[in-house]
């Protein structure tokens, strides 16, 4: 999946918009008039916005370039109309492209949730069969742990007892040679 692009619109069956915990904000979903329980919504639909439903923001990740984004698909020419009356309503609509450095391992899996979870669909690529969860950052809320001196020992008795073994073969390799020539 490495040149794929993956990405999804935001589309709940309840019109919800999806927290997308990497980047830390609200990405609107999808809004279908239809799915609105409140006979009034129906008629503000229709009234408003001829009934048309508003687009899901595109959230996208391409791993190759390491960039994740959000698109608003009110910029394309498709939506021009419902955008237009949505201004006209006072309401600004979000960038067209909004690009951000992305940590794959994180960023799939955050998009997997959501598609698991009824509140997105995948509009471009898929998602892979297996993720390695192992590199994928789930708390956001917190920094993560700095390694302790214990830890930071531990390490550096690990690389030494590496570099010495490099070095007993080293050395096992040239005494072996030198014994063969006499």
């Amino acid at each position: 999946m490495s040149s794929e692009v993956l990405e999804v619109e935001i589309d709940g069956p309840a019109n919800e918009s999806l927290r997308f915990r990497p980047l830390a904000r609200e990405v609107r979903g999808r809004h279908e008039w239809s799915r609105c329980p409140s006979p009034d919504a129906h008629r503000l639909g229709l009234r408003d916005y001829a009934g048309a439903a508003i687009p899901g923001q595109l959230l996208g990740i391409d791993l190759e370039a390491g960039k994740g984004y959000l698109k608003d698909p009110l910029h394309e020419p498709e939506h021009a109309a419902l955008a237009e009356r949505i201004v006209k309503k006072g309401m600004r609509l979000p960038p067209a492209r909004e690009e951000f450095a992305a940590h794959g391992p994180t960023w799939i899996f955050w998009i997997a949730q959501a598609v698991r979870a009824g509140l997105a669909r995948i509009v471009k690529g898929k998602l892979p069969e297996a993720l390695d969860e192992t590199d994928v950052r789930k708390d956001f809320l917190f920094a993560p742990p700095k390694p302790s001196e214990r830890d930071r020992l531990a390490d550096a008795i690990n690389r030494m007892a590496e570099s010495q073994a490099a070095q007993t073969e080293a050395l096992t390799k040239l005494l072996s040679a030198l014994a063969s020539k006499k």
